[in-house]
Protein backbone atom coordinates (compact mmCIF):
# COMPACT_ATOMS: atom_id res chain seq x y z
CA UNK A 1 0.00 0.00 0.00
CA UNK A 2 2.76 2.40 1.25
CA UNK A 3 4.87 1.62 -1.57
CA UNK A 4 2.38 1.52 -4.44
CA UNK A 5 1.07 4.97 -3.44
CA UNK A 6 4.38 6.57 -3.12
CA UNK A 7 5.09 6.05 -6.66
CA UNK A 8 2.04 9.30 -7.10
CA UNK A 9 3.86 11.81 -8.57
CA UNK A 10 1.30 13.96 -6.12
CA UNK A 11 2.16 12.19 -2.95
CA UNK A 12 5.37 12.79 -1.06
CA UNK A 13 6.42 9.58 1.04
CA UNK A 14 10.19 9.06 2.42
CA UNK A 15 10.24 4.92 2.09
CA UNK A 16 9.78 3.73 5.82
CA UNK A 17 7.24 3.50 8.27
CA UNK A 18 6.55 6.25 10.25
CA UNK A 19 5.76 4.34 13.10
CA UNK A 20 6.80 6.90 15.91
CA UNK A 21 3.81 9.02 15.13
CA UNK A 22 1.54 6.93 17.18
CA UNK A 23 4.35 6.59 20.04
CA UNK A 24 4.62 10.51 19.95
CA UNK A 25 0.66 10.72 20.00
CA UNK A 26 -0.12 8.47 22.47
CA UNK A 27 2.44 10.70 24.89
CA UNK A 28 1.26 14.19 24.00
CA UNK A 29 -2.87 12.96 24.64
CA UNK A 30 -1.44 11.67 28.18
CA UNK A 31 0.25 14.70 28.72
CA UNK A 32 -2.83 16.96 28.03
CA UNK A 33 -6.00 15.04 28.86
CA UNK A 34 -4.51 14.16 32.84
CA UNK A 35 -5.95 16.95 35.13
CA UNK A 36 -2.83 16.90 37.02
CA UNK A 37 -0.79 17.30 34.04
CA UNK A 38 -3.32 19.86 31.83
CA UNK A 39 -2.92 21.78 34.95
CA UNK A 40 0.71 22.17 34.74
CA UNK A 41 0.88 23.31 31.05
CA UNK A 42 2.42 26.48 30.16
CA UNK A 43 1.09 26.77 26.89
CA UNK A 44 -2.52 26.80 25.32
CA UNK A 45 -3.62 23.58 24.04
CA UNK A 46 -3.90 25.20 20.37
CA UNK A 47 0.63 25.43 20.68
CA UNK A 48 1.02 22.30 22.53
CA UNK A 49 -0.80 20.88 19.53
CA UNK A 50 1.21 22.75 16.83
CA UNK A 51 4.21 22.13 18.87
CA UNK A 52 3.44 18.28 18.45
CA UNK A 53 2.79 18.83 14.62
CA UNK A 54 5.77 20.35 14.38
CA UNK A 55 8.26 17.91 16.05
CA UNK A 56 6.09 15.19 13.70
CA UNK A 57 6.31 17.05 10.30
CA UNK A 58 9.74 17.63 10.81
CA UNK A 59 10.96 13.78 11.67
CA UNK A 60 8.83 12.31 8.30
CA UNK A 61 8.56 14.55 6.20
CA UNK A 62 11.77 16.58 6.96
CA UNK A 63 12.77 17.12 3.36
CA UNK A 64 11.46 20.98 3.62
CA UNK A 65 11.04 21.58 -0.28
CA UNK A 66 9.04 18.39 -0.94
CA UNK A 67 6.29 19.70 1.67
CA UNK A 68 4.66 21.04 -1.80
CA UNK A 69 3.56 17.98 -2.48
CA UNK A 70 -0.53 17.85 -2.45
CA UNK A 71 -0.61 14.65 -0.29
CA UNK A 72 2.18 13.92 2.58
CA UNK A 73 1.80 10.35 3.23
CA UNK A 74 2.92 8.92 6.74
CA UNK A 75 2.38 4.85 6.91
CA UNK A 76 1.71 4.06 10.62
CA UNK A 77 -0.28 1.47 12.85
CA UNK A 78 -2.53 3.77 15.42
CA UNK A 79 -4.41 2.37 17.82
CA UNK A 80 -8.32 3.08 18.06
CA UNK A 81 -7.81 5.21 21.50
CA UNK A 82 -5.39 7.74 19.61
CA UNK A 83 -7.15 8.04 16.66
CA UNK A 84 -9.71 11.38 17.90
CA UNK A 85 -6.72 13.02 19.47
CA UNK A 86 -4.59 12.05 15.95
CA UNK A 87 -7.20 14.26 14.16
CA UNK A 88 -6.91 16.92 16.68
CA UNK A 89 -3.28 17.28 15.97
CA UNK A 90 -3.77 17.00 11.95
CA UNK A 91 -7.24 18.37 11.56
CA UNK A 92 -6.82 17.66 7.46
CA UNK A 93 -5.92 14.25 7.92
CA UNK A 94 -7.54 11.27 5.60
CA UNK A 95 -6.93 7.75 7.29
CA UNK A 96 -6.89 5.17 5.10
CA UNK A 97 -6.91 1.65 6.56
CA UNK A 98 -5.44 -1.29 5.15
CA UNK A 99 -7.28 -4.64 6.25
CA UNK A 100 -6.55 -8.60 5.03
CA UNK A 101 -8.83 -11.45 5.97
CA UNK A 102 -7.59 -12.77 9.43
CA UNK A 103 -6.89 -16.15 8.62
CA UNK A 104 -4.53 -15.19 6.15
CA UNK A 105 -3.10 -12.62 8.19
CA UNK A 106 -2.45 -14.90 11.21
CA UNK A 107 -1.19 -17.83 8.81
CA UNK A 108 1.68 -15.27 7.48
CA UNK A 109 2.67 -13.96 10.93
CA UNK A 110 2.81 -17.33 12.60
CA UNK A 111 5.47 -17.93 8.95
CA UNK A 112 6.78 -14.52 9.21
CA UNK A 113 10.89 -14.34 10.58
CA UNK A 114 9.83 -11.27 13.13
CA UNK A 115 6.75 -12.12 14.79
CA UNK A 116 7.05 -16.91 14.33
CA UNK A 117 8.16 -16.62 17.79
CA UNK A 118 4.82 -15.48 19.21
CA UNK A 119 1.97 -17.65 20.47
CA UNK A 120 -1.00 -18.09 18.59
CA UNK A 121 -3.17 -16.38 20.67
CA UNK A 122 -1.01 -13.31 20.31
CA UNK A 123 -1.13 -13.46 16.60
CA UNK A 124 -5.00 -13.56 16.96
CA UNK A 125 -5.09 -10.28 19.33
CA UNK A 126 -2.28 -8.49 17.17
CA UNK A 127 -5.27 -8.44 14.24
CA UNK A 128 -8.19 -7.45 15.98
CA UNK A 129 -5.77 -4.52 17.37
CA UNK A 130 -7.24 -2.77 13.93
CA UNK A 131 -10.91 -3.56 14.96
CA UNK A 132 -11.70 -0.34 17.19
CA UNK A 133 -9.66 1.93 14.31
CA UNK A 134 -11.79 0.33 11.50
CA UNK A 135 -15.03 1.40 13.86
CA UNK A 136 -13.57 4.37 14.41
CA UNK A 137 -13.49 5.21 10.59
CA UNK A 138 -17.25 4.20 10.53
CA UNK A 139 -18.08 7.07 12.74
CA UNK A 140 -15.72 9.45 10.66
CA UNK A 141 -16.63 8.45 7.15
CA UNK A 142 -15.38 11.33 5.56
CA UNK A 143 -11.77 10.79 6.91
CA UNK A 144 -11.61 7.28 6.71
CA UNK A 145 -11.23 4.75 3.42
CA UNK A 146 -11.20 1.16 4.48
CA UNK A 147 -8.79 -0.95 1.53
CA UNK A 148 -9.27 -4.57 1.64
CA UNK A 149 -6.45 -6.42 0.79
CA UNK A 150 -8.05 -8.92 -1.85
CA UNK A 151 -8.97 -6.10 -4.01
CA UNK A 152 -4.94 -5.82 -4.78
CA UNK A 153 -5.92 -9.26 -7.22
CA UNK A 154 -9.57 -8.32 -8.53
CA UNK A 155 -8.79 -6.12 -11.73
CA UNK A 156 -11.75 -3.83 -11.81
CA UNK A 157 -12.46 -3.42 -8.21
CA UNK A 158 -8.52 -1.97 -7.80
CA UNK A 159 -8.98 0.15 -10.64
CA UNK A 160 -12.65 1.65 -9.18
CA UNK A 161 -10.83 1.50 -5.64
CA UNK A 162 -7.75 3.59 -6.30
CA UNK A 163 -9.81 6.11 -8.61
CA UNK A 164 -12.13 6.70 -5.66
CA UNK A 165 -9.27 7.37 -3.30
CA UNK A 166 -7.30 9.30 -5.60
CA UNK A 167 -10.56 11.33 -5.61
CA UNK A 168 -10.94 11.74 -2.51
CA UNK A 169 -7.52 12.95 -1.71
CA UNK A 170 -8.17 15.47 -4.59
CA UNK A 171 -4.69 13.75 -7.27
CA UNK A 172 -5.10 12.73 -10.42
CA UNK A 173 -5.08 9.00 -11.44
CA UNK A 174 -1.63 7.36 -11.47
CA UNK A 175 -0.97 3.80 -14.29
CA UNK A 176 1.93 3.45 -11.69
CA UNK A 177 0.54 2.72 -8.95
CA UNK A 178 -1.91 0.98 -10.31
CA UNK A 179 0.64 -1.18 -12.33
CA UNK A 180 2.46 -1.41 -8.93
CA UNK A 181 -0.74 -2.87 -6.99
CA UNK A 182 -1.48 -5.24 -9.66
CA UNK A 183 1.83 -6.69 -11.01
CA UNK A 184 3.47 -7.21 -7.79
CA UNK A 185 3.25 -9.73 -4.42
CA UNK A 186 4.43 -8.32 -1.51
CA UNK A 187 5.08 -10.95 1.14
CA UNK A 188 8.01 -10.75 3.40
CA UNK A 189 7.11 -14.42 4.83
CA UNK A 190 7.52 -16.55 2.14
CA UNK A 191 11.37 -16.10 1.32
CA UNK A 192 10.96 -17.67 -2.12
CA UNK A 193 9.06 -15.14 -3.54
CA UNK A 194 10.98 -12.14 -5.39
CA UNK A 195 9.38 -8.62 -4.79
CA UNK A 196 10.34 -7.91 -8.11
CA UNK A 197 8.20 -10.99 -10.04
CA UNK A 198 5.69 -10.06 -11.65
CA UNK A 199 2.39 -11.83 -10.98
CA UNK A 200 -0.63 -12.09 -13.07
CA UNK A 201 -4.56 -11.44 -10.92
CA UNK A 202 -5.18 -14.89 -11.65
CA UNK A 203 -2.15 -16.27 -10.11
CA UNK A 204 -2.28 -13.76 -7.10
CA UNK A 205 -5.83 -15.51 -6.89
CA UNK A 206 -4.71 -18.36 -6.64
CA UNK A 207 -1.64 -17.78 -4.19
CA UNK A 208 -3.83 -16.19 -1.65
CA UNK A 209 -7.09 -18.41 -2.23
CA UNK A 210 -4.45 -21.00 -1.07
CA UNK A 211 -3.40 -18.94 1.89
CA UNK A 212 -6.96 -18.71 3.57
CA UNK A 213 -6.87 -22.69 3.83
CA UNK A 214 -4.01 -22.28 6.06
CA UNK A 215 -6.59 -23.14 8.98
CA UNK A 216 -6.46 -26.56 7.55
CA UNK A 217 -2.93 -26.49 9.75
CA UNK A 218 -4.09 -25.55 12.43
CA UNK A 219 -4.79 -27.46 15.80
CA UNK A 220 -8.93 -27.95 17.15
CA UNK A 221 -8.02 -25.80 20.03
CA UNK A 222 -6.21 -23.24 17.91
CA UNK A 223 -9.37 -23.04 15.61
CA UNK A 224 -11.41 -22.14 18.74
CA UNK A 225 -8.95 -19.26 19.84
CA UNK A 226 -9.54 -17.92 16.28
CA UNK A 227 -13.33 -17.84 16.83
CA UNK A 228 -13.09 -16.49 19.79
CA UNK A 229 -10.37 -13.72 19.70
CA UNK A 230 -11.21 -13.26 15.90
CA UNK A 231 -14.98 -13.90 15.07
CA UNK A 232 -16.44 -10.64 15.94
CA UNK A 233 -14.32 -8.41 13.34
CA UNK A 234 -14.39 -11.17 11.09
CA UNK A 235 -18.24 -11.00 10.62
CA UNK A 236 -17.97 -7.07 10.78
CA UNK A 237 -16.04 -7.60 7.73
CA UNK A 238 -17.84 -9.85 6.14
CA UNK A 239 -14.63 -12.89 5.99
CA UNK A 240 -16.41 -16.34 6.65
CA UNK A 241 -15.03 -18.90 8.95
CA UNK A 242 -15.22 -21.84 7.39
CA UNK A 243 -14.11 -24.17 10.47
Amino acid sequence: MRRSLGLHPEIYYGGKENNIVQDVIGIAQTNCRQPTRQASMLVTQLEYDRAFRNLLTDLIWPECDRHKADVLQAAINPSAEIMDYLVEIFPNALILGLVRNGIETVASRMKHRSFAHLSFEKQCETWVKSHGVLQWGKRHPEQFRLFRHEWTYQTEELDQQLSAIFDWLGIGACPEVYQNFSAKLWHPSQAPIEPSETWSFAKKAQYFKKNSENWQQWSVEQQSVFKEICGPMMDDLGYPIRF
